[in-house]
């Protein structure tokens, strides 16, 4: 049983893509970016706990008063 290795063709186009990639400077964020970044967030994160207690509260309130109107009748 062999194994049958693959051959892969490299093109020398590829060959200088890839040193260009490798070579461009990573993106850097101002420190206005990243300040936006972290407000977006926090503020994402804002939102969703107040949508969450929001329906938690009012899952409460329909079961509060479902139990009133059981000890009314």
């Amino acid at each position: 049983m062999t194994k049958k290795s693959t051959i892969r063709i490299v093109k020398k186009d590829e060959l200088s893509r890839a040193a260009e990639v490798a070579a461009s400077p990573p993106d850097i964020l101002t420190e206005e970016d990243s300040a936006r970044t972290m407000t977006r967030t926090v503020t994402g994160w804002i939102r969703e706990f107040k949508e969450k207690s929001e329906m938690e509260t009012g899952k409460l309130l329909a079961v509060f008063e479902k139990k009133t109107r059981l000890n009314e009748a």
